[in-house]
């Protein structure tokens, strides 16, 4: 996805999964409206956290004070993404509702 895809796509809604670092603990993020930059409020497993969304050269990015990742998206269905970090495709979706 290009960044005004990401930008049309991500701010305002809420997207769910399953993670990626264990394959099994279920996630679900709610993003705010942003230009370039906004805030998460957040469910993994059952911990609630907030953090801080933005777009950096092309890639959707994410900073939870502990960690900071940035991917690029492939759209797979009308409301599925493939995530890519680091040029490679992860292996679980992105659902967004």
């Amino acid at each position: 996805m290009t960044e005004k895809e990401m930008l049309a796509t991500l701010p305002g809604s809420t997207v769910h999964g399953i993670s990626n670092q264990d394959n099994k603990t279920g996630w679900v993020q709610a993003y705010s409206k942003g230009r370039k930059k906004g805030k998460i409020a957040g469910l993994f497993g059952s911990d609630e956290y907030e953090s801080d969304w933005r777009v950096i050269d092309g890639q959707w990015c994410e900073d939870w004070g502990e960690g900071f990742h940035c991917w690029n998206f492939e759209r797979v269905g009308a409301n599925k993404l493939r995530v890519h970090q680091g040029g490679k495709p992860l292996k679980n979706l992105w659902t967004i509702k």
